[in-house]
C-alpha cells in the first residue's frame, strides 16, 4: 500500500517508514503540512501524521482529504488532548509514543482492512466470476457460495483487493491476523492452499495464486477475452 508519513522529527519519520517497508508498504515522506496538498493528487492508501502537525493543517485535513482515506494519528503519552475525539470514524486511530513496532503494523493493517470494508458496505463488489458481498462476508463463485471462515475471507478480499500485486507474508500476516510476529509462516501457507482451493483460483477459471520465491504470494489474473486475445479488466 502507498502511505504517505508526516511527523515533526524526521529520525521519526524513518524510523515509521523502515517498519512500513519492511512489511510491503511504499512510504512517501511529507516534509511539512502544506505538503497535504500533494496528497490529494495522489492515490494514496493511508496517511500516518503527526497529531499536533494535524491540527495546524487545519481546513487542508477537515476539507481536503478524501473522505475514506485512512489516518493513523501519532500522539504524545502526555498530551491534553482528548483521544476519544480522534478516534470518532472506522478509518481513523491513534498511537501514541514511543511507537510500538507490533502496535503500529497491527494499527495500520487494521485501518486498511476497515478502509477497504467501509468501501464495500454499499453492495457487491465483482471480480469475472468471484464475487464479493461484505455484509454477509460472503464469496460466491459462478453464482455458488463458497464457504469460508473469517480468515479465509478476510485474506481473500486482500488479495482481491491488491490483484496483480505481490504481498509479503509479514504485511498478509499483519493486515488479516493483526499480528507481526505470533502467526506462523506455516499457517498462511495453509490458509493460502485452502483458499485457492475454495475459491477455485486456477489459471482456467482467470485467476492463479502463486507463491514469490522469499517474499510471500501474488494473486494474478490470467483470463483473457478469447476474441482479442487482452486481459479482461476487472474492478476493485
Amino acid at each position: 500500500m502507498r502511505i504517505a508519513v508526516l511527523d515533526a522529527d524526521m529520525a521519526g519519520t524513518l524510523f515509521i517508514c523502515r517498519i512500513l517497508s519492511g512489511v510491503g508498504h511504499t512510504c512517501h515522506v511529507l516534509i511539512n503540512d502544506g505538503e497535504l496538498t500533494e496528497l490529494l493528487r495522489q492515490p494514496f492508501d493511508l496517511l500516518v501524521i503527526d497529531w499536533k502537525m494535524a491540527c495546524n493543517a487545519g481546513d487542508r485535513m477537515q476539507q481536503g482529504l478524501p473522505v475514506h482515506l485512512p489516518i493513523l494519528f501519532m500522539v504524545d503519552r502526555n498530551d491534553e488532548t482528548d483521544i476519544s475525539s480522534i478516534a470518532n470514524s472506522d478509518v481513523v486511530d491513534f498511537i501514541e509514543r514511543p511507537i510500538s513496532t507490533p502496535l503500529l503494523i497491527m494499527r495500520v493493517g487494521m485501518l486498511l482492512r476497515r478502509a477497504w470494508q467501509s468501501r464495500l458496505l454499499a453492495g457487491e463488489k465483482t471480480f469475472g466470476e468471484h464475487k464479493f458481498d461484505l455484509r454477509l462476508r460472503q464469496v460466491s463463485v459462478d453464482d455458488r457460495p463458497a464457504v469460508l471462515t473469517q480468515k479465509e475471507f478476510d485474506l481473500a478480499s486482500l488479495f482481491f483487493k491488491h490483484l496483480n500485486r505481490s504481498l509479503s507474508r509479514a504485511h498478509i500476516r499483519a493486515a488479516v491476523w493483526m499480528q507481526s510476529e505470533d502467526v506462523a509462516m506455516r499457517t498462511i501457507d495453509t490458509h493460502v492452499s485452502v483458499l485457492r482451493l475454495k475459491l477455485a483460483l486456477r489459471p482456467e477459471n482467470g485467476y492463479r495464486l502463486v507463491p514469490v520465491y522469499g517474499y510471500g504470494y501474488r494473486l494474478e489474473c490470467v483470463a483473457e477475452d478469447p476474441a482479442s486475445g487482452e486481459e479482461r479488466k476487472f474492478f476493485a
